[in-house]
């Protein structure tokens, strides 16, 4: 074990003590407590569709017509995620997670108690609203605190748990809604977060990067270090620093200077297309299945293998991201995930051939969405971090709300086949943006507007 050493300066880098140190129990912590609520917004996800049918007969409409209760929801995923994102980088990054954490485990039980058409509809834009505060602190908090070397694997790792909550939420609501009722879906939904808002509480500490921004925090400061660097000896007395830009906290102009123009406008494009793509999967997967003569119960079981299949995928990806050029592999998965699309629309017939077509389009589109996150964190500097994620992800949004009402028109006015066609062609729109990012900014283009950035 080698032996502690002092400090030897008055002034500390934070952000060169986190991007050298070791990866240990406490990075790893923040990363899984991350991950955590990550989950719960993949439970969000499939379990209130598994609901839906029983919620429907209560209201006494055709499940059909629950299509404006999914919208809601997406809705405010997509508002909540352009002002939760720079209110982030404003009051910090946990206090914003817990803020939003309890909004959507209060307003996820909602329905429970106050059940009508319109309520409903209200509650669910109100629980995607605080699901998307949570999602880009998450994000900026797992990146600021991973070691440089490992900051692509635990953030894309982190991201595995959405897929993870998507397929253990549908599976457990799928079970327990038969039993007792569409109100199971909901109790998980409200109970779980509410319940990880305590857990976050004690457990989850805030920023360190953000607490050496906002300056006046050097007991804070010298105490988390002192976690993450045991050998080294931090003390209140020190100055502490961190050594990049001093941008404007939370300010949306900031996405766009200092040469980020370019690489926000890309990452835009990234998070719509896929999400455009695999929103409309997502929603019309099981139908289109159906369309092309697949047995109902087997069509069924296409959302959650494509979820099931993005976790491995992710862990794959994750992997292999600190050894790789990110962008160029996320361009990569994209390529290969959108010609599996394609191509399932040639083999839509054939069961088991569709089902693995399926099963692979998961693995290599929803690795490619979730590493677009990691790409995101690592782009932007720490006092816009919340803020570029939150509106990457924001606008990506509006693709997840276009995505499911595109796919259905596909569908009717076209084929079954041509929907599976256009997804492969939203993703390979997005393998060009990620090439693009790539060029501009991997390798020596990247050192230099770093150098910038730094100055």
């Amino acid at each position: 074990m080698p032996e502690p050493h002092a400090v030897d300066r008055h002034i500390v880098d934070v952000k060169h003590v986190i991007e050298t140190a070791r990866l240990g129990r406490f990075q790893i912590m923040v990363a899984i407590l991350s991950g955590i609520v990550i989950m719960l917004d993949g439970y969000d996800v499939l379990a209130v569709s598994f609901a839906a049918p029983s919620l429907a007969r209560v209201l006494g409409v055709p499940v059909t017509s629950l299509g404006p209760v999914f919208g809601a929801g997406f809705l405010g995923l997509l508002v909540g995620s352009l002002i939760f994102g720079p209110l982030g980088d404003i009051f910090g990054r946990k206090r914003v997670l817990l803020f939003s954490t309890t909004m959507f485990g209060i307003f996820s039980l909602m329905p429970i108690f106050d059940l009508s058409w319109s309520h409903l509809l209200a509650y669910r834009f109100i629980t995607g609203f605080g699901l998307a505060g949570a999602m880009p602190c998450a994000i900026a908090l797992t990146s600021e605190y991973a070691p440089k070397l490992q900051r692509g694997l635990l953030v894309t790792m982190m991201f595995a748990g959405f897929a993870l909550g998507a397929v253990l939420g549908g599976a457990l609501a799928s079970q327990l809604v038969p039993i007792y009722g569409w109100q199971a879906a909901f109790w998980i939904g409200g109970l779980a977060p509410l319940g990880m808002v305590v857990v976050l509480a004690i457990f989850l500490p805030e920023s360190v990067a953000f607490l050496t921004v906002k300056g006046n925090h050097p007991a804070r400061i010298a105490a988390i270090l002192r976690r993450i660097d045991p050998r080294a000896t931090y003390l209140d007395s020190h100055s502490y620093v961190l050594n990049e830009a001093h941008e404007r906290a939370g300010n949306v102009a900031d996405l766009f200077a200092r040469r980020r123009g370019p690489g926000t406008l890309l990452l835009w494009l990234m998070q719509f297309c896929v999400l455009v793509a695999n929103g409309s999967m997502a929603s019309w997967l099981p139908s289109v299945l159906m369309k092309g003569a697949m047995p109902m119960q087997s069509a069924l079981l296409g959302p959650v293998m494509m979820q099931l299949a993005g976790v491995f995928g992710t862990m794959l990806v994750a992997v292999v991201m600190d050894r790789a050029i990110p962008a160029l592999l996320v361009a990569g998965c994209f390529a290969v995930g959108g010609v599996i699309t394609a191509l399932n629309g040639v083999l839509i017939g054939a069961t088991p051939a569709s089902l693995a077509l399926v099963f692979l389009s998961g693995f290599f589109m929803v690795a490619a969405q979730f590493s677009c996150n990691t790409v995101m964190a690592t782009f932007y500097p720490t006092r816009i971090r919340s803020t570029g994620v939150g509106w990457a992800l924001g606008i990506g949004r509006i693709g997840a709300v276009l995505g499911p009402t595109a796919g259905g028109w596909v569908i009717a006015e076209w084929s079954a086949p041509g929907f599976f066609l256009v997804d492969g062609m939203f993703a390979l729109v997005a393998c060009v943006a990620a090439v693009g990012f790539a060029v501009l900014y991997s390798g020596a283009a990247g050192a230099r507007t770093e150098a910038e950035a730094a100055r």
